[in-house]
């Protein structure tokens, strides 16, 4: 074709510029935004300077680099930004009228700009570059596309935002002409050309045909029903989210690990998963205890191995309790105290047998314990060294913060209860807090004199180690804190997961757990059935668990004493508990079947697609005449030379033209030129590395 560059600068400047003044003049009037400058001019500019470079031979850098200037120019600027903050406002508090979804405010400096020119003329210009760069470079037409749709989706999400006529015609046309020509103009840019001149006229009667046939004012808003759905599905979006999330975080979930990294600690993650469910006969706060840490260093506290110690109470009142757990733990979370003689191993009770149920019965303190030590606050805990021991520097610095504030007659409980007193007040409670800057090496010392806020692992870190600091023998303990409620069953989720601190009274002869936390009032979770009452724990249940308890004995069975129930209420007839078990276990098995085939069915579609892929090639490349297979394995040797970014063989080149432009009819040993050619090419493609392989295969079909 004669004077084919200007003929390429023409189409370009026309598609170019009806498709992106149509795309942003549909954002417009559906939302009727107001604009200072004008729309027109500035996609004829973008069109004009797009078509004229990208024909020449540099054009593209010389356009790459004005577009770096212009971002430069409108980051510099500031207003480009401030107006697509107000732009995402205006357009999400009209979304919020129909759906209630909320607006989105991202700048309250922009609130009240009242012009939008620079957002929509970026958008226009985009759309501009990218279809000029279809057509001049005849690249793939899915990026045009799919930058033109940006200013038009907005306008579907609401019924009531409809895009002027006119717009929507000179999109749609630019569009359609676009789509339908790309892959003539991709083999041949001359027929591609006469192509899109030939249907311009067509395609856009047919859609001002269409448009007059269904008139705007005939339309019929049926949209009401399906707003309620996408409202009741974004609603259930969140949910989902978080019960995935929670559901994964349950899985992965491990037991508390020997070492409490504190110089990293970032905020606490929400998980709301079940960990265990606990029935007791009284109802209080329940601290359930995981493991304790000895050693800290500064940046972390460690479990030392090879320690052991005695875990219980033989007096006092007790109480039964029932503990399940959701999985299977390493560890038994166990009440203070346990009557039977329990033995912390590294400062853990080991769950040699995987028991997920069992009955701890408990021996508490007297309700007075704290006045009978206050007044009788004898005894040595010079027996735990171990427990006193911080860096020097540390302790320096803690015990000036200490000075002057008890006694020296002062008991340990005392000094307990001030320093909680003390270390509550220091920061507020918070899940996001502050994460402790580097170059600090201390983290409890960071916290209570620079530090605003924490969660209950700073409060209780601090808490130990001014204890030890005041010489009263302590250690940092992690576990659940639960609130129960006499006779029914509570649901122990993550977030009961808790930190706290517990110092040694020589008076008792027991370790005491501490709370220094502030704003500890955790949510009391039932679980989804109805309440049970408690039965009487047969004597021989007892004997079962203590033997559980027991380190130093014959392993625990795994046998465990049955859930404690309540009658069912009579004036509400129950389902039986095995057949509900079994309609719920054939409902977890119907969705577990269902999920692995949908997974199997889209894994399959894979090679499914690779396969009709190559056989509907192949039946191209051997059917008709011989100059139409020349042609066809001719597009596929020049697919394959793009894959391995080589230059197509000049024989193969002139077979191809003389197929296309003369009488000659292509032999089959010529024929088989193409397929020895591609044959070497596949075989280039297979030594590649395997991810490169497996794009080759499976997503650009090639072998």
């Amino acid at each position: 074709m004669k004077h084919e560059r200007s003929v390429t600068m023409a189409v370009s400047f026309l598609l170019s510029f009806i498709t992106a003044f149509g795309a942003a003049g549909c954002l417009i009037s559906a939302f009727s935004l107001p604009l200072a400058g004008s729309l027109a001019a500035m996609t004829l500019a973008a069109a004009l300077l797009s078509s004229l470079l990208l024909v020449l031979r540099h054009g593209g850098t010389i356009l790459l680099c004005l577009t770096a200037l212009g971002c430069g120019y409108l980051y510099h600027d500031g207003r480009a930004g401030q107006q697509l903050a107000q732009l995402i406002y205006h357009l999400t508090s009209i979304y919020d009228r129909a759906y209630g979804w909320g607006w989105l405010v991202l700048s309250e400096q922009a609130m009240d700009l009242t012009v939008f020119d620079w957002p929509v003329g970026i958008l226009s210009t985009l759309t501009a570059l990218t279809v000029s760069r279809c057509i001049c470079c005849r690249t793939s037409v899915w990026l045009p596309v799919l930058v033109s749709l940006i200013p038009v989706v907005p306008c579907i999400v609401v019924t009531d935002t409809v895009p002027g006529k006119l717009f929507l015609l000179l999109w749609l046309t630019g569009l359609i002409l676009l789509v339908l020509t790309t892959s003539v103009r991709r083999e041949n840019a001359a027929q591609g050309l006469q192509l899109t001149m030939a249907a311009a006229l067509p395609v856009a009667l047919g859609l001002c045909l269409l448009l007059l046939a269904v008139p705007q004012k005939d339309y019929v808003n049926q949209a009401a029903d399906i707003q309620s759905r996408i409202r009741a599905a974004v609603e259930r979006i969140p949910q989902a989210m978080d019960t995935g999330m929670n559901s994964l975080a349950s899985r992965f979930q491990k037991d508390p690990p020997s070492r409490v990294d504190l110089a990293g600690l970032g905020p606490r993650l929400p998980f709301t998963y079940t960990v265990m469910e606990v029935t007791a006969q009284s109802g209080d706060t329940l601290y359930l205890r995981g493991r304790d840490y000895d050693s800290y260093d500064g940046l972390g506290w460690t479990a030392t191995r090879k320690r052991q110690e005695v875990f219980s109470r033989t007096d006092g009142p007790s109480e039964a309790i029932t503990i399940r757990t959701e999985n299977r733990k390493d560890l038994l979370y166990l009440p203070y105290y346990p009557q039977a003689e329990t033995m912390l191993s590294a400062g853990r009770v080991e769950n040699k047998n995987g028991i997920r149920e069992y009955i701890c019965t408990r021996n508490r303190l007297p309700e007075n314990w704290r006045s009978l030590v206050y007044q009788n606050p004898a005894g040595d805990s010079g027996k735990w060294p171990q427990y006193c021991s911080i860096p020097e520097d540390t302790l320096r610095e803690a015990r000036e913060l200490l000075s002057g504030r008890f006694g020296s007659d002062a008991g340990n409980t005392e000094k307990a209860d001030i320093i909680a007193a003390l270390v509550t007040d220091a920061a507020e409670y918070d899940l996001d807090p502050q994460k402790m800057p580097a170059g600090e090496t201390d983290f409890a010392l960071w916290f209570l004199q620079e530090g605003d806020s924490g969660y209950c692992v700073h409060f209780a870190t601090a808490a130990t180690v001014l204890l030890r600091a005041a010489d009263v023998p302590a250690r940092y303990v992690t576990g659940y804190m639960v609130k129960t409620i006499p006779g029914q069953t509570v649901t122990v989720t993550e977030e009961h997961a808790h930190a706290w601190a517990e110092y040694y009274e020589p008076a008792l002869n027991v370790w005491i757990p501490l709370e220094v936390t502030p704003g500890t009032d955790v949510p009391v979770r039932l679980p989804e059935t109805e309440p049970t009452a408690p039965e009487t724990v047969p004597p021989e249940t007892e004997a079962v668990e203590e033997e559980t308890l027991m380190e130093e004995t014959e392993p625990p069975s795994p046998e465990t004493a049955p859930p404690v129930t309540l009658p069912a209420d009579p004036e509400q007839p129950a389902v039986p508990q095995e057949a509900a078990g079994m309609i719920q276990g054939i409902r977890k098995l119907l969705k577990t079947l269902l999920t692995i085939l949908l997974i199997l069915l889209l894994l399959s579609l894979i090679p499914l697609q690779r396969i009709l892929r190559l056989r509907l090639r192949y039946r191209s490349q051997h059917t008709g005449t011989p100059n139409h297979q020349a042609l066809r394995r001719w597009q596929e040797a020049e697919r394959l030379c793009r894959l391995l970014k080589l230059e197509p063989p000049e024989l193969l080149l002139n077979l191809a033209q003389k197929a296309k432009f003369s009488q000659y009819e292509i032999i089959p040993e010529e024929l088989q030129q193409f397929d020895t050619f591609c044959h070497s090419c596949r075989k280039q493609l297979r030594e590649r590395p395997w991810y490169l392989r497996w794009i080759y295969q499976y997503i650009f079909a090639a072998y």
